[in-house]
């Protein structure tokens, strides 16, 4: 994955994978790859995007192109930017308290 940031507001990403599930001696091989563009709009937590992906799958029997759009609207709170948000945002780290309490059935 590779992420650039053109503005503290404006962000474009890139992606590119393999992926290959086998059985019985075939396989399906997936090619992905996508661009992604995130603008924010300054003074407010509200980002729009737009994302284009494809993926190629290739199986014994021929290949398959698979093209996905997407656009979207989210809302990110604790930060200021794009940038900010990247920097010092939300790790999605499991919250772990340090005692569990028993449970105690009825």
């Amino acid at each position: 994955m590779i992420r650039y940031f053109a503005q503290e507001n404006l962000r474009f990403d890139g992606e590119l994978g393999f992926s290959r599930l086998s059985a019985s001696g075939e396989h399906l091989d997936t090619v992905t790859a996508a661009l992604q563009a995130t603008y924010r709009f300054s003074g407010t937590p509200f980002a729009v995007f737009g994302r284009y992906q494809l993926d190629h799958l290739s199986e014994p029997f021929g290949h398959l192109n698979v093209h996905k759009y997407l656009i979207g609207l989210r809302a990110s709170f604790g930060s200021n930017s794009l940038l900010d948000e990247d920097r010092n945002g939300a790790t999605m780290d499991t919250y772990r308290p340090n005692f569990i309490l028993p449970f105690v059935g009825g």
